[in-house]
């Protein structure tokens, strides 16, 4: 999979029953920073955390680069991003995006 063009760029995933987790990435088309990002979790969706990259022990718990979120609209500010090194839309597909449930 490749970085998209042009703004926004959504990612979905659903889990087991078919409920829903998306996270919608709005980045400046430039220079490719997110400048917003909002994820939403359907009731009852049993994936609860969107990440970036996968531990050396294949965990999605032991990374770092993880958003636990709630159910309905969570948003992540850009600044929760760049601190866990996530600047630009490309950094997302550099680190393998993924979402995952906390029984992982």
């Amino acid at each position: 999979m490749y970085p998209p063009t042009t703004s926004p760029y959504v990612y979905r995933a659903t889990d087991c029953v078919g409920r829903a987790l998306s996270v919608t990435f709005v980045f400046d088309n430039a220079t490719r920073e997110i400048l917003d990002a909002l994820v939403h979790r359907e009731d009852g969706c049993l994936l609860d955390r969107v990440l970036t990259g996968v531990m050396s022990d294949g965990s999605p718990t032991t990374l770092t680069r993880q958003f636990v979120v709630g159910e309905g609209y969570t948003q992540i500010p850009p600044s929760a991003l760049r601190s866990r090194s996530i600047w630009t839309v490309d950094d997302l597909f550099r680190h393998q995006l993924g979402v995952a449930t906390r029984g992982w």
